[in-house]
């Protein structure tokens, strides 16, 4: 192997693009389970409509349209429907068996380019023929001039070869290279070479109808702005577009997953590094045959795209009018792109088909219910989060509970003129005094009331968070800016206080209540009705001075780790998980000691010879001026050993307990930028779930589109 088949080896297997270990290769696309045949023969039954010899069958308008929703039931374009129906001996209805079969076939490898050959030849075992192509052609986008040499190239001079299945997939593709050609040779009336710039904005939307919205309208802006599709550089006229530019742009939106495996090779599998374009060229060079017309070209719509904030430094966050950002700022982006403006051509579908990607079932079928219904689920989902995030709380709440006890002792620990010998000399020494006087369950008081408060404190923190990120994600791309994290985690930190500061409050009192041998027992529910209602927010100013900006960094560090530590394909490990959340929680935790001491001895009853403290300044100035600025920073140590691993474990738990529990409240009634309507519902079981997704796939991966209306 040469040096530089090595360079690309090694830039594949880095990011997970390629395996170059034996044992991976063992590795086996999921195969999708069969329904049990009972439960087939009830939704066939559920949808035959057809009265055939005695017995009720599926028409071709229960299956395609209603069933499987292919077709829209009003308006539909029944020639297409016609075509669907043709694949199957050219009956009008549908037997059990045949809808039995159906589901196995639906499930197979190549079922994507099976299904349209069986269309396009009307269902013959021998082939595709030149009559029935044509016929068929014209219900779709794709158009092709009969004389062109493609058609003698596939059906022969008289036009009488067929055309076998195990051809076809090279022969769509080859399609849809020639529809582009015949497109142009249209609109070029005069052989020029070149065509009207709004002649290419409709070729180029018409022979790739499955691209979102966002880039139609960005290519109908570039026609506007003729510069970015000519080269006045080359003298061209700039209100004209060539071939070799047509031909340049339309392989980007063809081939816009094969630029994705270039980008993740440059940049490692970080989908978050901005590539220059002499970087991305250089390595496309390597990987692809992309010609250096079709960066630029890739570019310069990358560069759109930031421009109206659909992705870049400015997604999200422009006004209304786009073009009052500086050209200077947008000059220092253009050249660079990152892997949210590849998605804005072609989004990383939410769950791809799933014979190619394992995907988990949702307790809850959420997607199926009604907007009045979504309604009530909205509520179940906040419960839902609310008890997950209660469980995992109490599990983290426990693991790290002795150490937490340590850490208030020493922060209320004084130190001044008054106090010539401390009962501790350092965190060890606290815990070894505690388990010698106290013994084992010494380390654990005041558990309870922590174990009461702390699942509805950590459960509406994490919901909070969770809430807040989804509000503030990019609709498009799903990303989130780093301010959005932040805030998301600030919004989630000020949320809890209502039920931090009643428990710490107990917790601390019946936490140093240890310390003197000689007292009565405290008790929690003596605590609470010594200090009242009011009393039990008592140092409240300081439990949000520490918490909100705890939360603040806490959370986008741990999103950012945890993205760090995912394997190739985006999956987290548990151990991932915990060393995400420990990580995170080291200087999260660190930062915020001085209002947490501030807290504690605000919260915590002074005894005799000892300072009290009447808010957060005359808290601050007091320690400051008694014990000096290293007071603040008292307990820091089993601070950071009590929040990191308590964090991780809280956390690694409410995952975990996510995957288990699984339930996708996604919104329903989102719909998809290619086709209609074709989203799986309760009734597409087995291998009609696969079946649902065909025709989108048709058209985003083939590029081929059959009529849908009338019109």
């Amino acid at each position: 192997m040469e040096e530089n088949d090595i360079g690309v080896v090694k830039m594949l297997s880095s990011c997970g693009l390629l395996k170059t270990c034996n044992c991976e290769m063992k590795r086996k696309r999921k195969k999708v389970k069969l329904a049990d045949k009972t439960d087939l023969k009830k939704i066939y039954d559920k949808y035959a409509t057809l009265d055939v010899e005695g017995g009720k069958c599926m028409s071709d308008f229960d299956f395609f349209v209603k069933f499987l929703c292919w077709l829209p039931e009003n308006g539909h374009n029944k020639r297409t429907l016609e075509m669907f129906r043709n694949s199957f001996e050219n009956k009008n209805y549908l037997t059990l068996e045949e809808f039995e079969q159906f589901e196995e076939q639906a499930s197979s490898v190549d079922i994507l380019y099976r299904l349209p050959f069986h269309i396009f030849s009307k269902g013959s075992p021998e082939g595709l023929s030149y009559t029935d192509f044509v016929r068929t052609l014209e219900n779709t986008n794709l158009k092709c001039d009969v004389e062109a040499d493609f058609i003698q190239f596939y059906f022969g001079k008289d036009c009488s070869k067929l055309v076998q299945l195990s051809e076809f997939p090279q022969f769509l593709k080859d399609l849809s290279a020639e529809s582009a050609k015949s497109a142009f040779k249209a609109c070029d009336i005069e052989n020029s070479g070149y065509i009207s710039a709004e002649n290419f904005c409709k070729i180029i939307l018409c022979i790739n109808q499955a691209l979102p919205e966002p880039v139609k309208e960005s290519i109908q802006e570039m026609t506007c702005n003729c510069k970015m599709l000519g080269g006045l550089e080359s003298g061209y006229d700039v209100h004209r577009v060539s071939f070799g530019h047509f031909s340049a742009f339309n392989n980007i939106l063809k081939n816009i997953d094969t630029i994705k495996i270039v980008y993740l090779a440059i940049c490692g599998g970080n989908k978050k590094v901005e590539v220059s374009k002499e970087d991305f060229m250089s390595q496309s060079q390597i990987m692809t045959s992309l010609t250096p017309l079709e960066v630029d070209i890739l570019f310069k719509l990358c560069s759109l795209f930031h421009e109206k904030g659909l992705s870049g430094p400015w997604r999200g966050s422009l006004p209304v009018d786009w073009r009052v950002v500086e050209d200077v700022e947008i000059a220092d982006h253009q050249c660079q792109i990152t892997f949210s403006d590849l998605e804005v051509i072609s989004p990383t579908a939410r769950s791809d088909r799933s014979d190619e990607v394992e995907e988990k079932d949702s307790l809850v079928n959420v997607q199926q219910l009604t907007s009045n219904q979504y309604q009530v689920i909205q509520l179940l989902e906040s419960f839902y989060r609310f008890t997950l995030g209660s469980v995992a709380g109490a599990v983290g709440a426990t693991t790290v509970y002795p150490v937490d006890l340590v850490k208030t002792r020493m922060q209320n620990q004084r130190t001044s003129s008054y106090l010539s010998e401390t009962l501790y000399k350092n965190s060890w020494d606290c815990f070894r005094k505690v388990l010698n006087h106290e013994g084992f369950l010494g380390l654990y008081r005041g558990l309870l009331p922590q174990l009461v408060g702390v699942s509805p404190e950590k459960a509406i923190k994490l919901t909070m968070n969770d809430l807040v990120r989804g509000n503030l994600k990019d609709e498009m791309t799903g990303n989130l800016p780093l301010w959005g994290e932040i805030i998301a985690g600030g919004c989630a930190g000020a949320s809890q206080v209502m039920f931090t500061n009643p428990l710490e409050i107990v917790k601390i009192r019946l936490q140093v209540a240890g310390e003197i041998s000689s007292g009565s027992k405290v008790s929690a529910l003596k605590v609470v009705k010594d200090l009242g209602l009011a009393g039990l927010y008592k140092g409240s100013a300081a439990c949000f001075l520490r918490d909100i900006p705890f939360s603040g960094i806490f959370f986008p560090a741990y999103a950012h780790f945890k993205d760090y530590f995912a394997d190739s394909s985006g999956q987290n490990s548990p151990l991932s998980l915990l060393t995400a959340g420990g990580l995170a929680g080291i200087p999260a935790a660190f930062l915020v000691t001085p209002a947490d001491v501030i807290k504690t001895r605000l919260q915590v009853k002074a005894r005799h010879n000892q300072t009290s403290y009447l808010g957060v300044r005359d808290a601050a100035s007091k320690i400051y001026g008694e014990e000096g600025i290293r007071a603040f920073w008292k307990g820091s140590v089993a601070r950071m050993c009590r929040s990191s691993p308590q964090f991780g474990v809280t956390l690694l738990a409410y995952e975990l307990l996510q995957k288990v529990f699984y339930v996708d409240f996604s919104k329903p009634g989102r719909q998809d930028s290619i086709s209609h309507s074709c989203k799986p519902h309760a009734d597409h079981i087995g291998g009609f779930r696969v079946a649902s997704s065909i025709l989108p796939d048709m058209e985003k991966k083939l590029g081929l589109v059959f009529h849908k209306h009338d019109n």
